[in-house]
């Protein structure tokens, strides 16, 4: 029997326990527990050597394609890799985590992974001081902030904030006499008609790709000590799931079993 005991926030739902004696192996890893049940594609969009493309996800997520934002060659070819996570029961399933890179909890309105690949499959980067428009679907962004994590996989993610975040909006130009767009911090936005723009919704100005985060805070009211026994049969690794009531949060841990005893979670 092995006993630990841990502080959670008092909305705590339920603990899920998955064990595993083989962690090494793909099929064990808890990345891929839950991803039988995922129904998220990755999409592929062949830009080519295309210049500029509005590309538009499956979920509803638009990006705004230019290839002189990027570190690129006019001929070379290029594919834009995306993938949603707007239902929170993906999260659940991919394990991606719901908390910072400070530890505090997050609810999630939704997470894209974003790249850019060259032929080799390399990584293509934007270039210095270059921002590529994300417009996120059903104003999802109100009441949210942004976060950033460029982890190889998605159990090792730790949301990073954005600030200040960068938006885009159609805004009077005094020079040219005509509407067009205009790249400004999201706090600035009361002097453009701020109300209109949290109702209809604004694309993000990103200078980051891979994985986007749509969050907010949440602050505890308090600590739930949990206490969990394993009896019987025992594994050599244990994933601890962690969901909370109410709310679009979770986070997971993975520790072996001599571990159990001194381990302390958030």
């Amino acid at each position: 029997m092995r006993k630990i005991q841990t502080p959670f926030f008092i909305t705590l739902l339920q603990i899920m326990i998955f064990c595993s004696c083989q962690p090494d192996k793909e099929k064990d890893d808890p990345e891929y527990l839950l991803q039988p049940f995922s129904t998220t594609q990755t999409q592929c969009f062949d830009i080519g050597t295309g210049d500029a493309i509005m590309l538009t996800g499956e979920a509803g997520t638009k990006i705004w394609f230019e290839r002189n934002f990027f570190n690129l060659g006019e001929d070379q070819n290029v594919t834009l890799v995306l993938r949603e996570f707007y239902d929170f029961r993906e999260l659940l399933f991919h394990r991606i985590n719901t908390i910072t890179d400070d530890n505090r909890l997050l609810r999630s309105s939704g997470v894209v992974f974003l790249d850019l690949i060259d032929e080799k499959g390399a990584s293509v980067s934007l270039r210095k001081n270059q921002r590529i428009p994300i417009h996120f679907p059903d104003n999802r962004l109100a009441g949210h902030q942004i976060f950033y994590a460029d982890a190889k996989s998605p159990g090792d993610i730790r949301w990073k904030l954005e600030e200040p975040l960068y938006v885009s909006i159609i805004a009077f130009d005094t020079e040219y006499r005509i509407d067009m767009p205009k790249t400004i911090p999201r706090d600035s936005l009361s002097r453009y008609h701020e109300i209109a723009y949290e109702k209809i919704g604004y694309p993000i100005m990103s200078d980051k790709l891979k994985w986007i985060n749509i969050d907010a805070f949440v602050e505890p009211d308090g600590y739930l000590d949990v206490e969990v026994e394993i009896s019987g049969k025992t594994c050599d690794y244990y994933t601890f799931y962690v969901l909370y009531k109410g709310i679009n949060s979770f986070i997971s841990y993975q520790k072996a079993s001599e571990d159990l005893f001194c381990q302390k979670f958030l």
